[in-house]
C-alpha cells in the first residue's frame, strides 16, 4: 500500500531537474536502495530505487520515480508511514510543481489544484495513523512486520506498531532513532567453507553494525534450498599478513562487551563501534 503523487512539466521548454533542484537548500539527502534494501547514501549508481530523506527526521523516505525525466515525476510513500512522511511527500511534490510551473499535482491520479494540497495532506495524516492503529489487521495479525526505512529494513512487532497510531510523531521517532548512525546493516553471505555450507557475517573497526540475534542459515541455489551447519563473522586485515579473520557466529556475540550492544528491532541487535584492538581482543579469545 503507497501514496502517490505525480507532477506533470509545464514549461514550454522541458528538461529534467537535477537531484540538487529537486533536494533543494531542505536539510533532505538522497541514496540508492541495494538489493538488501540497505541505501548507498549520496549514490545514483545501483540501479536501486532513489530515496529522499529527511535528515533530522530520517523515516521511510519518499521514492522518486523517474527523477531523469523531463515530462513527469512520479513520488511514492509505503505506508503505515511516520508522519513526517506524509508531510514530506506534500512538500517534494510541491516544491517539483513550483520548478515545474504546474499549478495542479495528481494525488491518486487524482488532479489537485497546489492550493488545495494542505487538505488532502491532513486527510491523508489522519487515513495513515488509523493504518497504523490497524495494523494487525493491515498485515493479517502476524508477530511483527518488516518495515523498509529510508536507509534499512526494520522488524517491528505488530502490538508496538499498533501503537504508533496515538501519537502522530512516536512512529517517526521510532525510525529515525535506529537509522541515524547510518549503521551497517550486516547480511549473511552463503557459500562452502572447508566443505561445509555455511554463512559469513560481515563487521569492521570503527563503524555501527547491526547483526542479528539468531544467524540465517537457510538460502536457496538453484531452486534447491541448503541449511548451514556453520555460521561465521569474518572481519578483513584484522591482523597483520591476514587477508581476512573469522570466527564462530555464536562465539563472537558472546565476546562482545555487554555495553557495546542494544536493542535494534525484533531480530537484530545495534553493536556500537568498536577499536580493531577491541575486535583482535574478542577473536583472541
Amino acid at each position: 500500500m503507497a501514496l502517490e503523487i505525480s507532477v506533470r512539466n509545464s514549461r514550454l521548454f522541458k528538461k529534467p531537474l537535477s537531484i540538487s533542484e529537486i533536494i533543494g537548500n531542505d536539510n533532505w539527502s538522497y541514496g540508492t536502495l541495494d538489493e538488501h534494501a540497505r541505501l548507498a547514501k549520496g549514490s545514483l549508481e545501483s540501479g536501486g530505487p532513489l530515496i529522499v530523506y529527511d535528515n533530522d527526521c530520517i523515516c521511510r523516505g519518499i521514492q522518486v520515480i523517474g527523477a531523469d525525466s523531463s515530462k513527469e515525476i512520479h513520488l511514492a510513500l509505503n505506508l503505515p508511514a511516520a508522519d513526517r512522511d506524509v508531510k514530506m511527500i506534500f512538500e517534494l511534490a510541491a516544491k517539483i510543481a513550483r520548478l515545474w510551473k504546474s499549478k495542479h499535482i495528481l494525488i491518486e491520479g487524482d488532479k489537485t489544484d497546489l492550493s488545495e494540497t494542505e487538505a488532502s495532506m491532513e486527510f491523508n495524516r489522519k487515513a495513515n495513523l488509523s493504518l497504523l492503529r490497524n495494523s494487525r489487521e493491515l498485515f493479517n495479525a502476524q508477530e511483527y512486520v518488516t518495515i523498509f526505512g529510508a536507509m534499512l529494513p526494520i522488524c517491528v512487532p505488530i502490538d508496538q506498531l499498533e501503537s504508533f497510531g496515538d501519537e502522530a510523531e512516536s512512529f517517526g521517532k521510532y525510525l529515525h532513532e535506529r537509522q541515524r548512525h547510518e549503521a551497517y546493516l550486516s547480511v549473511a553471505l552463503f557459500g562452502q567453507i572447508e566443505g561445509i555450507f555455511s554463512s559469513v557475517y560481515v563487521a569492521f573497526a570503527d563503524g555501527h553494525i547491526i547483526l542479528p540475534y539468531e544467524p540465517d542459515v537457510r538460502f536457496t541455489n538453484q531452486g534447491q534450498e541448503h541449511i548451514c551447519r556453520k555460521s561465521y563473522v569474518m572481519v578483513p586485515d584484522l591482523f597483520p599478513g591476514e587477508k581476512s579473520s573469522r570466527m564462530e557466529y555464536n562465539d563472537f556475540i558472546a565476546g562482545i562487551p555487554s555495553e557495546k550492544k542494544s536493542e535494534f528491532d525484533h531480530k537484530h541487535f545495534l553493536l556500537s563501534p568498536l577499536t580493531k584492538e577491541g575486535l583482535q581482543q574478542i577473536f583472541r579469545k
